[in-house]
């Protein structure tokens, strides 16, 4: 589940190229061509430079469009991935996250209208929707549509990233992605002023809103105020920095959809050591090296989990552990931050998407 992520990635790398190679082209055009310049060379920068304003005006549309464009295809891949990712998971339509299934009617009946539309001409047809529905209602298949959960039309604002991450049962996205450890390392290198705790998602976000308002002037020919490339920096490095914090989120969004449809449950652990080695009682399941540990708490209603990376029993590395025999105290080498008062449950490799 990181195609989406790895476009996004790859497009922020190729827009930060674009401002090095316009601001090394600003100083080109600053300096009067030399006497040894080509002719064709002193023709550019001399046609440039009487024109000097008109390009920048292009340049800066250019990459508004483009930072904007970035934030809305990551956003809408995401979220597609996430509801792919459920169809995979669920061994039948009620295993799907609840708030999916409140709404499945509603957003679906809201898709056959958006499908006539030429942004999303070519994906699905009426009659492709419908026998998605069927399959669901019927229990036929779990085969939620991806695309219903997509906003190709509407401006991508913070309002709007909320309500669209909710429709899928991701109630708090803005929250838990202030809370992730890669974005809180990645704001903090883009506002070293400021601290993350306490503050209000309008002013952690505030690019986003002010993007969508230039992205929305440039689209309609209205362009008043520009941003020197100084200033646009901080709009790439921070969509860089929502893209990882949501999808770690995302990855995260999955946890609950796993224990329930594949999880084998093992109980509260005896100790947890450096909140990455977890010490458990295996009974009558097997636990394998590669498999994913799960651990929630029921009264926070919160999900931990990950790959397990290492087995072991009496200190000596394992593959696997089986405790139908007796119960096998065994420790679990794991790549996420583990918590003693949570109770766990593993998951086979062989179901993770």
């Amino acid at each position: 589940m990181e195609a989406s992520l790895i476009e996004c990635l790859k497009s922020i790398g190729e827009i930060r190229h674009h401002i090095v190679s316009l601001d090394l082209e600003a100083e080109l055009f600053s300096v009067h061509a030399p006497e040894e310049n080509t002719e064709k060379l002193g023709r550019l920068i001399g046609h440039l430079g009487t024109n000097i304003r008109i390009k920048r005006l292009f340049d800066y549309r250019s990459l508004i469009i483009s930072v904007s464009g970035a934030l809305e295809q990551f956003l809408d891949g995401i979220l597609g991935e996430i509801v792919l990712a459920y169809n995979k998971i669920a061994v039948d339509y009620n295993s799907i996250p609840e708030m999916i299934l409140k709404n499945h009617l509603d957003t679906t009946l809201a898709m056959l209208d958006k499908v006539r539309h030429k942004s999303y001409r070519g994906t699905h047809t009426v009659n492709s929707i419908i026998s998605d529905l069927n399959g669901c209602l019927n229990s036929l298949a779990t085969s939620i549509t991806a695309e219903m959960y997509s906003n190709r039309r509407a401006n991508y604002r913070i309002d709007v990233i909320v309500s669209m991450f909710s429709r899928i049962g991701i109630t708090n996205i803005l929250s838990d992605v202030k809370e992730s450890a890669i974005f809180k390392e990645k704001y903090s290198q883009i506002f070293p002023d400021r601290t993350l705790q306490g503050l209000e998602d309008s002013v952690v976000f505030n690019l986003v809103d002010d993007l969508a308002d230039r992205r929305n002037d440039v689209a309609h020919g209205h362009v008043g105020e520009t941003l020197s490339h100084d200033l646009i920096t901080p709009y790439v490095d921070l969509i860089e920095a929502i893209a990882l914090g949501v999808q770690e989120v995302a990855k995260g969004s999955l946890l609950p959809v796993y224990a329930r449809n594949h999880g084998k449950m093992i109980a509260k652990p005896i100790a947890v050591y450096d909140n990455r080695i977890v010490c458990l009682p295996i009974g009558k399941i097997t636990v394998t090296r590669g498999d994913f540990l799960i651990g929630w708490d029921d009264e926070l209603k919160r999900y931990i989990g990950g790959e397990i990376l290492k087995v072991e029993v009496d200190k000596v590395s394992v593959p696997s552990v089986s405790g139908f025999d007796a119960i096998i105290n065994a420790g679990f080498e794991v790549n996420f931050y583990a918590k003693e008062n949570y109770t766990y449950c593993s998951v086979d490799k062989a179901n993770i998407v």
